[in-house]
């Protein structure tokens, strides 16, 4: 997968950014150690999604030119399939969740890719899309359960290892459906077996940490979160869950109050503006500050796509 993902980085480099990564003195002070922030929410499409998106996008053009796409996203990948598509020359349709955020559809509108609504979160969105694919003979992208999309992916990694003058001691990245984890793991621990790699969810929506941890497939009702981005559960068979199960080394659960308080914190300190995704990570850490005392730790900000709405509410 290490090869896998740095064919990858060549690849897709015309089509994405390198992203910053900047160090953070406010929480450096805060946990002792030295703290950085991969800042993928200055990514093309505000968020890491584009990655995965252009690989696998070129993948398709290369393989058969005439060939319409298909994903399911809460936004951000549909972003970054929009963008691929745009740049590469693809036809492509997103299908969102009814309870997508405003500005992430007005995005996508503005792209030009063919839009619909259906399902009440990511997974009913994801069941519908495969369907749609199978049955008008289209190609379905998935968000994260394809290894193309998942070395896409992990091209995050590869770059956070490049661009510090050490290996990390921990990374910490936000999981969803687990293609960002599973990508930046292969990438990291291809480098530096001994690296360790922080799993972060909402309470609300542990679906994968809830999985591995039982050893069995574990789903839960969808209620609302601020990280809209990492919401719902994944596909049963997804090849993400044995790549977490044997690449994650732990497991932070962040409540809405944490992951409302690191929107603040990175806002009010950093000058950066986050989403509620990348929020997770940084509230993962501030749960226990110290325990990541005298060690070097990325957090991967995965996305920046917050409503006006929702930050202002969330900064007051």
């Amino acid at each position: 997968m290490i090869e896998n993902i740095r064919q990858a980085a060549d690849r897709i480099r015309p089509y994405v950014f390198r992203t910053p990564l900047l160090y953070s003195s406010w929480l450096s002070e805060i946990t002792g150690g030295k703290i950085y922030l991969k800042m993928e929410s200055e990514q093309i499409t505000g968020s890491f999604k584009a990655r995965g998106a252009a690989n696998k996008v070129l993948e398709v053009k290369s393989l058969s030119p005439d060939s319409q796409v298909i994903t399911a996203s809460t936004g951000n990948h549909g972003l970054g399939v929009a963008h691929a598509c745009r740049q590469i020359g693809i036809v492509g349709k997103v299908v969102l969740p009814i309870n997508v955020v405003s500005t992430k559809k007005e995005a996508l509108e503005r792209s030009g890719i063919r839009i619909e609504l259906k399902g009440g979160d990511c997974f009913e969105s994801e069941v519908y899309a495969l369907g749609q694919a199978k049955s008008q003979s289209l190609v379905y992208i998935s968000p994260y359960n394809d290894e193309t999309v998942i070395a896409g992916q992990g091209t995050v990694g590869l770059e956070i290892m490049e661009q510090l003058n050490e290996s990390p001691d921990n990374v910490f990245v936000t999981i969803g459906g687990g293609g960002l984890i599973s990508g930046v793991a292969h990438a990291c621990k291809g480098i530096n077996p001994n690296l360790k790699i922080i799993g972060c969810q909402p309470e609300v929506s542990p679906e994968m940490t809830l999985s591995v941890q039982s050893g069995e497939y574990k789903t839960v009702p969808y209620i609302p979160t601020l990280s809209d981005a990492s919401a719902g559960a994944f596909e049963r068979e997804s090849i993400t869950y044995p790549m977490c199960k044997t690449l994650v080394d732990d497991f932070i659960l962040t409540n809405e109050v944490e992951i409302a308080s690191a929107i603040k914190f990175v806002f009010d300190k950093e000058r950066k503006v986050i989403e509620g995704a990348a929020a997770v990570a940084v509230g993962a850490m501030l749960k226990n500050p110290q325990k990541w005392k005298n060690q070097t730790s990325v957090i991967i900000i995965c996305g920046g796509n917050i409503s006006r709405d929702k930050l202002v509410q969330v900064l007051s």
